[in-house]
């Protein structure tokens, strides 16, 4: 043996002491993940994701948008002859 010390560390989104090493939930942490306001977090082991709230699409430059479901064929549930009226996250006849 030469005298070198072995270190462990933990990979990311893991902690503990390099012997032993759980998930780390970014989802309760503060500042720790990046979710938009019209999204929640989910924990994953070593990481996380964020899913949109319904109502609520995936746009790649603004995050979770409002799905416009009045114009949008198939969305909504009004009859043909009332007035769609969307709103954030949702729409009302």
């Amino acid at each position: 043996e030469d005298g070198a010390a072995t270190t462990c560390t933990c990979r990311v989104g893991f902690t503990g002491d390099g012997l032993e090493c759980v998930d780390l939930d970014e989802c309760s942490l503060p500042g720790a993940h990046d979710c938009s306001a019209n999204s929640s977090c989910v924990n994953m082991p070593g990481s996380y994701t964020c899913v949109c709230s319904d109502g609520f699409r995936l746009s790649p430059e603004l995050g979770c948008i409002d799905v416009d479901e009045c114009a949008e064929p198939g969305l909504s549930r009004c009859h043909a002859l009332a007035t769609c009226v969307n709103g954030e996250g949702n729409y009302s006849c």
